[in-house]
């Protein structure tokens, strides 16, 4: 039997290389946006609860008080305990029966989601190559914890589902504030987590990462 050659690993181009970090950085920077603007619907939420549904005085200090935290969990905490609170406000008797356990169901999916957006925004990735191509990846010689999280995942397609999952969340504390502040706009439905398949502009960019 003829010996085979040892597949030789072909190192990546400059172009390939600033393309797999231009896909990755895109990415990261998506769900830090997605976050972000999570977190400004969370914030109108707050203000209605705590006050009034009006750019008024009462508005800018509810808002003042959120923005006095610089941790976001400590914020959704001052919004969790908010809603617990709120048993008086007049909009609730027009709301379905459950609008508020709902509203406390929204906090715990961000909290559950807070530990995922710390990992695409913190974690240590290099670029990994093998006989596959190249790609980033989890940096597993860092030692890093979130890296650890992270190893053996498609990082485009965690992180754009975890993206789509932010808005979909994002998307239902908007409805929540329009049916708080007025009369007609309906209580929203619980949106599903979203499947893992990528959208269509990135399963052409798309490489399965080994699992070791």
């Amino acid at each position: 039997m003829t010996a085979q050659p040892p597949r030789v690993v072909k190192s990546p181009t400059r172009e390939e290389m600033r393309e797999a970090f231009d896909l990755y950085t895109a990415a990261v920077g998506r769900v830090a946006h997605a976050w972000n603007y999570l977190h400004e619907e969370l914030a109108r939420l707050f203000a209605r609860i705590v006050g009034s549904y009006d750019y008024d005085i009462q508005h800018s200090v509810a808002l003042a008080v959120w923005h006095s935290s610089f941790n976001d969990r400590a914020q959704r905490s001052m919004l969790e305990a908010a809603i617990k609170a709120a048993s008086g406000d007049p909009a609730w008797t027009r709301l379905p029966m459950g609008a508020r356990e709902d509203l406390l169901w929204l906090i715990e999916r961000t909290h559950r989601l807070g530990d995922k957006r710390d990992e695409a925004v913190h974690a240590p990735c290099a670029l990994l190559v093998d006989h596959d191509g190249s790609a980033m990846a989890a940096n597993i010689l860092s030692g890093h914890r979130r890296a650890r999280t992270l190893t053996g995942k498609e990082l485009l397609t965690e992180f754009d589902w975890l993206e789509r999952y932010i808005e979909a969340l994002n998307r239902y504390a908007y409805g929540a504030y329009l049916a708080l502040i007025t009369d007609n706009a309906p209580w929203p439905q619980k949106p599903a987590v979203p499947d893992r398949k990528p959208r269509k502009a990135l399963q052409g960019q798309l490489r399965r990462l080994p699992l070791e």
